[in-house]
């Protein structure tokens, strides 16, 4: 709907956490028939961690095991390796989070999952020009463009929860 009244390419997070590999599988097959192209595969938070405590996490796979599958329906094939009518045309994103206190993880799960897979990477929110100047040295090889998210903050508590 945002395409088509307002010209606006939307791009869906898919979460691994949410779904088995069938329902992540058939949530993708349902966006190509729509014509949705962009996507961002995502581990996801554990559900605890949200507004529903008591629900299970699912991670039959996590998000470069999810690039994968993608890039195998865009080949034509599902996960099981059964050929499709039709191959899809996804757009792949890949995560990264320059705030991780282990940047050179990060850098390597960037690797995997940009490497030759995604056509775009996007980042948490930064705060910390310095911080962007680094990651931008520490990925530049990678060779695809980067989002920095930025958050501008709302209220002190915004802030401090940020900060924690």
């Amino acid at each position: 709907m945002l395409k088509e009244r307002f010209d606006i390419t939307s791009l869906l997070h898919l979460s691994c956490r949410d779904r088995n590999v069938l329902g992540l599988q058939s949530e993708l097959l349902g966006m190509a028939a729509l014509g949705m192209r962009h996507v961002l595969p995502l581990t996801g938070d554990p559900a605890r961690v949200g507004d529903h405590p008591g629900a299970a996490s699912v991670y039959d796979v996590n998000s470069v095991e999810l690039i994968s599958i993608i890039k195998q329906l865009n080949s034509g094939f599902t996960h099981a390796g059964k050929a499709l009518k039709a191959a899809t045309n996804f757009v792949i994103g890949c995560t990264f989070n320059p705030n991780a206190k282990n940047l050179d993880a990060q850098v390597q799960t960037a690797r995997a999952e940009g490497g030759g897979r995604s056509a775009v990477a996007m980042t948490q929110p930064v705060f910390d020009v310095d911080l962007v100047k680094e990651m931008h040295r520490r990925v530049r090889h990678l060779k695809i463009p980067i989002f920095t998210g930025v958050w501008p903050l709302l209220s002190a508590k915004q802030a401090e929860f940020f900060a924690s």
